[in-house]
C-alpha cells in the first residue's frame, strides 16, 4: 500500500505535455459532540507537466498543473470547442 502512494495509476505522454493520474486517501477526523464518525475519502488528481529544454542551462524547464480529472476534461472539451469553432476536427 505504501508503493502505491508514491506513484501514479496512469501516465501518457505526448510531446513535451505529460499527464499522470494521483490516488490517495484522506482520513477526515470524526467529531464525538456531533455524533460523526472518521470517514475515508478518496482524492484522484491529475498532474498535467510541461518539459521543454534549456540549452542555456542545458536541464530540462518544468511546469506542474495540478487539476481533478473533471477539469481536465473540461479543458479538453474547451479545446475541441474551439477547434470546431476554427473549422478544425474534433479529438472525440
Amino acid at each position: 500500500m505504501e508503493e502505491r502512494k508514491n506513484k501514479p495509476i496512469a501516465k501518457k505522454q505526448v510531446g513535451r505535455f505529460q499527464i499522470s493520474i494521483w490516488r490517495r486517501e484522506k482520513i477526515i477526523p470524526g467529531d464525538k459532540e456531533m455524533f460523526r464518525p472518521e470517514r475515508k475519502v478518496e482524492i484522484v488528481r491529475a498532474c498535467v507537466q510541461y518539459s521543454r529544454f534549456n540549452r542555456l542551462t542545458r536541464e530540462f524547464d518544468r511546469q506542474h498543473i495540478w487539476c481533478s480529472p473533471m477539469e481536465l476534461r473540461d479543458l479538453v472539451q474547451v479545446l475541441d470547442t474551439m477547434n470546431k469553432e476554427e473549422g478544425g476536427e474534433s479529438h472525440e
